[in-house]
């Protein structure tokens, strides 16, 4: 990177976002993602846990409810089917043991 006074107004700079927004929505080939701790934040990386900065996501209820299409929802999240849905959404699936 070349160091520039004017480097952020120029686009000289290092942030951080989601892995889709620059996988699947951003659309400039000059945005590159980069290792953290030698580790590249690849689908695999981030479904097997060696990338260290990525998260969790949970579905919570209340287990006092008693609507009977919680069940019924949580499964087809953890289908083929609603996983292959989370990954089309651009998140990374859960890894099948």
């Amino acid at each position: 990177m070349k160091r520039s006074f004017f480097g952020a107004l120029t686009g000289r700079a290092i942030g951080f976002s989601f892995r889709y927004y620059v996988t699947g929505l951003n659309g400039n080939s000059d945005v590159k993602m980069l290792a953290l701790d030698g580790v590249y934040p690849s689908e695999e990386n981030i479904a097997n846990g060696t990338y260290p900065l990525a998260d969790s996501f949970f579905a919570v209820y209340n287990s006092s409810n008693t609507n009977p299409n919680i069940p019924i929802l949580i499964d087809f999240i953890l289908s083929e089917e609603g996983q292959a849905i989370v990954k089309q959404s651009g998140y990374t699936p859960l890894v099948s043991n």
